[in-house]
């Protein structure tokens, strides 16, 4: 059950959603000046995720400094070194997520819209490491429909996804025990996902967006004389 045990591991330091949402108004805030909403939209949806893409960034290279230390130090930085940089670049990934969903106008306080955060992150996260979309055949024309699964459906997703993430990251964890590099490579890898997984998430509340206004439009039937 490896996709739970990370599942587990990311929910307990994910931010509460309410310092979520008070993150989002601050940077509102802070763009007043902007009176376009999509403009102000655009704006805010970059520096989210330029902020989270950041903060990824610098948890993947303090990870992989106790490759530094000689010995035990690779060890280290293999084992817990790769569980803390999947687990807080999985944390930066969903309150990013959550954040943008909030931005777009939905209730991240509930529930089904928390989960569904982490089933989107481990979905992109998992294609940019593997570079090639696994999961085309079973998303490609489900991807849209995921808002309506219920708690417990997007629960169990996410932690199949989780599961799938973690072995890829095992297999590659080798990165980690080199001095210097896995530093680097470790913080450069975190930054291009966090920010992959950001504007990918970006689409996808666009699309979810469009979509959902189509079903609200009434239908007007028109009868020919």
């Amino acid at each position: 059950m490896r996709g739970e045990r990370l599942l587990t591991a990311v929910e307990r330091v994910v931010e509460d959603c309410d310092d979520l949402i008070a993150h989002v108004e601050t940077l509102k805030s802070a763009a007043n000046e902007i009176r376009d909403e999509d403009d102000l939209r655009e704006h805010l949806a970059h520096q989210i995720i330029h902020g989270y893409s950041t903060r990824s960034a610098i948890a993947g290279g303090v990870t992989s400094l106790p490759a530094l230390l000689p010995g035990a130090g690779s060890a280290v930085a293999l084992f817990g070194g790769l569980l803390a940089d999947m687990t807080y670049m999985l944390k930066h990934d969903v309150e990013m997520i959550l954040c943008l969903s909030y931005l777009y106008g939905y209730d991240i306080r509930d529930e089904k819209e928390r989960w569904l955060a982490y089933v989107l992150a481990g979905i992109r996260t998992y294609e940019v490491q593997v570079r090639r979309n696994y999961f085309a055949d079973l998303f490609d024309l489900q991807l849209d429909a995921l808002p309506k699964y219920t708690p417990r459906e997007l629960f169990k997703l996410a932690a199949s996804v989780l599961g799938k993430v973690a072995l890829v990251s095992v297999s590659r964890g080798f990165v980690k025990t080199l001095p210097l590099v896995g530093i680097a490579v470790s913080a450069s890898t975190n930054k291009f996902t966090t920010w992959s997984v950001g504007w990918w998430c970006v689409e996808a509340l666009e699309r979810r967006r469009n979509a959902e206004r189509n079903e609200e439009r009434p239908t007007v039937d028109a009868f020919v004389q």
